[in-house]
């Protein structure tokens, strides 16, 4: 039995400057409010500015990667800072707030730093196709 996977994906590219954060932010409220996720996005921007904080202040690279899923059948929001800097956070040191879970590692993306969130909402995708 093969079983559907229903995630929606977006990201975009930012400059790894003082802007990043606020950049990030309005990205990620606009996304959310989209998905009619917009309930999330207090605690999705916090999250967001502390792990570009953190990538700021551990020699972040010229860009950084933010990346927004929502898993449907997880129920879950997963946020993502993609850089090519060299440092991750010491285990359990992933610096968010309030969040499902959280977490670093580095992959063939560079180094990735993310946290979770519980929607709370395994239902249809909006427009009716699942």
């Amino acid at each position: 039995m093969v079983t559907a996977i229903t995630a929606r994906t977006r990201f975009t590219r930012l400059l790894a400057d003082a802007s990043a954060a606020p950049n990030a932010q309005l990205f990620a409220r606009d996304v959310l409010e989209e998905w009619g996720l917009g309930a999330l996005a207090e605690d999705a921007c916090t999250g967001l500015d502390e792990l570009i904080g953190w990538v700021l202040a551990n020699g972040s690279h010229v860009q950084v990667e933010i990346t927004l899923v929502w898993d449907e059948d997880l129920a879950l929001l997963f946020t993502e800072v993609v850089d090519h800097g060299e440092a991750l956070p010491a285990e359990g040191d992933v610096p968010v707030s309030w969040c499902e879970d959280r977490g670093a590692e580095r992959n063939w993306r560079g180094r990735v730093l993310w946290a979770s969130y519980r929607t709370g909402r395994p239902q249809l995708l909006p427009g009716g196709a699942r």
